[in-house]
């Protein structure tokens, strides 16, 4: 038991609404109107991001998009990131990840499921041809995206010490179609490997393997072919896949991730989730 397992989490938020209020009590919040989603949002993300206490951004009077279709962006940092979890604000990042484990994650609370008639969920119902995507203002992040990305909540491991303390290498596999597609991914790495905190530790132990399904590259094919002809695994000097030292977080379509499943279940992996972890996870964010 550490020093932190003391502090009790106390969310005093109901919703995104009474969230955006504190937030903006704590002053944390900065809005823009009238910014693009083809450059502007994006541009703004890789310069607010970037800064540990950067503000949190709403987006608002988006062109393209209908009224009161709004961005937030950087919800968790500064301040507002203690705020969020129900913790004191004195915390560092370090207390609070030790506080968030001990009140979160030692003793899981599970709450029971209730299936009731309606809710706030279903306040707004779209259906058959009028669904249209388009006019949620997703914007393109980077410039040499493939398109527009809708991105929930995402946790980077990374840029996590922790990752690197657990195991012995860290795997990032990055498909896509194209040569140029890939390079985010190229970017990613490299910021991770000159990060101040796990740079040194990234350059021996984060290895990449990019590779594309229709341009010509190094490494050309879809990743379940590229596991299963061993190409992946000869690439990166290492053995084949064991759920008794290996863990896996899959990312990509519901095809892709069928796949894969069906190469690693036979091989002994299981499906983990927060309450039963297993040798292998779903991100759910992006999964369609």
């Amino acid at each position: 038991m550490n020093q932190h397992s003391n502090i009790k989490s106390a969310i005093a938020y109901d919703d995104l609404r009474e969230w955006l209020s504190m937030a903006e009590r704590l002053g944390e919040v900065r809005n823009v109107s009238g910014a693009t989603w083809q450059e502007d949002i994006g541009l703004a993300a890789e310069a607010v991001l970037r800064a540990e206490t950067g503000p949190c951004v709403v987006f608002d009077d988006i062109a393209g998009s209908p009224k009161g279709f709004r961005v937030l962006l950087n919800m968790f940092a500064g301040t507002r990131r203690n705020m969020t979890l129900g913790f004191p604000d004195h915390l560092t990042k370090w207390e609070l990840s030790d506080a968030y484990r001990e009140a979160y994650l030692a003793e899981p609370k599970i709450i029971p499921h209730e299936i009731v008639e309606d809710g706030p969920v279903l306040e707004n119902v779209i259906t058959g041809d009028e669904i249209d995507v388009t006019k949620f203002p997703a914007p393109i992040w980077h410039e040499k995206d493939g398109g527009r990305y809708i991105g929930t909540g995402d946790l980077v491991i990374m840029r996590d010490p922790e990752t690197y303390e657990k195991f012995e290498n860290l795997i990032l596999t990055h498909t896509c179609r194209s040569v140029a597609e890939l390079q985010y991914g190229f970017e990613c790495v490299e910021e991770t490997k000159n990060d101040p905190l796990i740079g040194e530790l990234a350059q021996e132990h984060l290895l990449h393997f990019a590779s594309t399904t229709r341009e010509a590259s190094a490494n050309q094919g879809r990743i379940t072919q590229l596991m299963q002809d061993r190409s992946f695994f000869k690439a990166l000097n290492l053995e084949f896949l064991d759920p008794a030292h290996d863990r896996i977080m899959l990312c990509g379509s519901m095809a892709m991730i069928k796949d894969v499943k069906s190469i690693i279940e036979p091989l002994g992996f299981i499906e983990g989730s927060n309450h039963q972890p297993g040798s292998f996870v779903i991100e759910r964010a992006f999964v369609g």
